[in-house]
């Protein structure tokens, strides 16, 4: 649909539309008109970037506020008395018109310095262009738990150079600052104007899908940023309903026409195309990746990615239509909030394709999602949230059974989350198959970014022999939101197995709720560590074991030990089969059986695509301590012999033992002249605790056969 201007103060020009076989008469406004329509649009978005805004800030605790507000003035200067300080010359940091901001006016109050006190902090050349707040944050959806993530636009000239290496490391040491002061996970995504423009988005890693979902994610951003400081995109002024030719005849117009209002005040960040539906199995395939960490909002964002993909290339973006608002200046009200547009929309497709299990799933992850999910909070009253959801919950009609069973979600036990974690997810899957079922016939375009991600998701969903399961987004949150106490006990009806429980504090125990049961310390650790739950030892795990032999102090060591040992290490999801990176050994020994006799070996070993898989030999017949690392020896030649490796790091800790280190050199000794001499016994040990992705095998959840 094209932008007519109507009027005898216009002119008229000839193009062509995207349809090359038909010319459009459009009608381009005279100079004073386009500068009259960029003011207005600049005050409603302005206005509606306030609302935005406000949203965003009910919903921050005070702390979480004085992070917010705090993080662009730490962008904008540079100095040893503020945190993310880099002692380098050459880093690039300073946001453009930064200083005519709110933010900056808060910051000098916050840590009352004067502008003329902190000019010695400030950069020469600003070269950040933008910082502009991306996702859920201020709207519908954004939750306790919600990340704060921030794009920033930068200067092409610093594109590959050491300033923008600089620049990156200022940015991670905020990163660490944020989640270690505030427990705010905060990420920083550095682009230049000329890759979003281009939709040419980083590789795929932990948090970016690539460049697999181009247009995708150019309308995301349109739809949902939050203007933080810098430029203002061009998008955001221009009229509604332009296509992509008057997109730039409109910009050419500001730019050549000596507009009053700066066109350095202005960025182009690229007209917002149809989506293009080949991204659409491989952006369902990311939200099956992201399903780890919150599978309610993945279900949600893969909603909007299948109605994308049935829907007509001329239906409107989302973007567009939430464009068309900026004009309402409504505050607190739902109308005009990003996600409210997605929630209908979703709901409608859903509705109209009666398909009424997807739909039910959907409504359940829109009522979580508004709550708060992972962490599920009730509604503050009043609030946009609960208004739209009073609205829904009489269209749905729910008995009030069901509505409490979701509000107490934080009750249910640790098993029924991920029993419905793994709905969800193949709910996902099921998309992604009906997608590539309806997809034309014809060789499809190999991605080495899909193969990636298809590991990424085996790596976290797949179940094989002796791997160690994952825990529920529910724990993850807490964990992240510093909100996470664990008990490691052992079974009163097992001294060989640890339980881990969670308790309401490390002061009140009298909470508990299990969440995983092993055999041996090593276990526990393999599970901390594959779920990433990075705790503070002293305040969040308390360790009660039970043991003569093993002391609480000597297994809280262990865990130290055990923890810095498994981290460190990137992910390498490259490989088609991963390689063993990290081998970590627990021998128990019991002094009161004599000679400290060697009683319980416990092994883990981690790969390169972070799994995490869990052995308990039992080598309690064996005479001596000596034959029984001559035999864990060969159980470790083996067990390493059955993935491409290079040389995985080994660590092998004594427990309850006077000599501390007899275990592992010799367990090392034989171990190295095993592979000197490349030959090994054979033992009643499985070679292959994980089977080869070539190997056929039956997935024990419907989702998985979508690898």
């Amino acid at each position: 649909m094209l932008f007519r201007s109507e009027g005898p103060c216009c002119r008229a020009i000839i193009r062509r539309s995207n349809n090359p076989h038909r010319k459009i008469m459009i009608n381009l406004p005279d100079n004073q008109s386009v500068f009259s329509t960029i003011q207005k649009n600049r005050d409603d978005f302005i206005s509606y970037n306030i609302a935005h805004l406000r949203e965003l800030i009910r919903y921050l605790s005070p702390d979480k506020f004085e992070l917010f507000h705090t993080l662009p003035f730490l962008l904008h200067v540079n100095s040893p008395i503020f945190p993310g300080y880099v002692d380098d010359p050459d880093c690039r940091y300073g946001i453009y018109g930064f200083q005519d901001s709110g933010f900056w006016k808060l910051a000098l109050q916050h840590f009352a310095y004067s502008e003329k006190q902190l000019l010695p902090c400030l950069a020469k050349k600003y070269h950040i262009l933008g910082l502009y707040l991306m996702g859920s944050s201020g709207t519908l959806a954004q939750g306790d738990h919600s990340d704060l993530d921030y794009w920033v636009l930068v200067d092409d000239e610093i594109n590959h150079t050491s300033g923008m290496d600089l620049l990156k490391h200022k940015l991670n040491l905020l990163e660490e600052w944020a989640d270690k002061t505030y427990t705010q996970k905060v990420g920083f995504f550095i682009l230049t104007a000329g890759q979003v423009k281009q939709n040419s988005f980083r590789k795929v890693d932990e948090e970016s899908s690539g460049t697999i979902q181009r247009t995708i994610l150019k309308e995301e951003f349109y739809r949902t940023f939050l203007m933080i400081a810098g430029r203002i995109p061009y998008w955001t002024v221009l009229p509604a309903g332009l296509d992509k030719s008057g997109y730039y005849e409109w910009i050419d117009r500001m730019e050549t026409a000596g507009s009053p209002l700066s066109d350095r005040n202005y960025i182009d960040l690229g007209y917002p195309d149809a989506i293009d539906q080949n991204e659409c199995p491989g952006a369902l395939l990311w939200q099956v990746y992201k399903a780890r960490h919150d599978p309610v909002k993945s279900y949600i964002k893969a909603s909007l990615i299948i109605r994308y993909f049935f829907s007509p290339e001329t239906t409107p973006l989302p973007c567009d239509e939430i464009k068309k608002k900026f004009s309402d200046k409504q505050l607190d009200n739902f109308i005009i909030d990003p996600y409210s547009t997605i929630f209908n929309k979703t709901l409608l497709f859903y509705r109209h394709r009666k398909d009424i299990r997807r739909l039910e799933m959907l409504r359940e992850c829109l009522f979580l999602r508004m709550h708060g999910y992972p962490l599920v909070r009730p509604i503050e009253p009043f609030s946009p949230k609960q208004e739209l959801l009073q609205i829904y919950l009489k269209e749905w009609a729910w008995d009030e059974e069901k509505i409490r069973h979701l509000q107490n979600y934080p009750d249910w036990p640790e098993p029924d989350k991920l029993d419905y974690e793994i709905r969800i997810i193949s709910r996902i899957s099921s998309l992604y198959k009906e997608i590539r079922l309806a997809e034309t016939a014809g060789p499809k375009t190999e991605n080495a970014e899909l193969h990636s991600i298809q590991n990424r998701i085996s790596a976290v969903f797949q179940s094989r022999p002796h791997k160690i399961p994952r825990c529920s987004a529910y724990i993850k949150a807490k964990a992240e939101a510093g909100k996470l106490r664990l008990l490691f006990r052992h079974d009163a009806s097992d001294k060989k197995s640890w339980i881990v429980c969670e308790q309401e504090s490390i002061l009140k125990p009298s909470f508990q709720r299990n969440l995983y049961a092993g055999s041996g310390l090593s276990g526990i650790a393999g599970w901390l560590d594959v779920n990433r739950l990075h705790l503070n030892l002293s305040h969040s795990i308390q360790v009660d074991s039970r043991k003569e032999h093993v002391s609480n102090s000597q297994a809280m060591k262990f865990l130290q030990k055990a923890f810095h040992f498994l981290n460190g290490q990137g992910r390498d999801y490259e490989a088609g089969i991963p390689a063993w990176s990290k081998v970590l050994v627990a021998v128990e020994s019991n002094p009161s059986a004599g000679n400290n006799s060697y009683e319980q070996f416990d092994i883990i070993m981690k790969n390169t695509w972070g799994e995490i898989f869990h052995h308990h030999p039992d080598l309690k017949d064996i005479e001596n301590n000596m034959l029984k690392c001559y035999k864990l020896s060969n159980i470790l030649y083996t067990l390493t012999q059955d993935k491409p490796s290079g040389d995985p790091q080994f660590l092998i800790v004594t427990l309850g033992a006077e000599d501390e280190e007899y275990a592992r050199k010799t367990t090392l000794e034989f171990l190295h002249q095993l592979r000197a001499k490349q030959s090994v016994i054979p033992m009643n040990v499985a070679k292959t605790d994980q089977p080869s992705v070539a190997e056929d095998f039956e997935p024990e959840n419907p989702f998985l056969d979508l690898l």
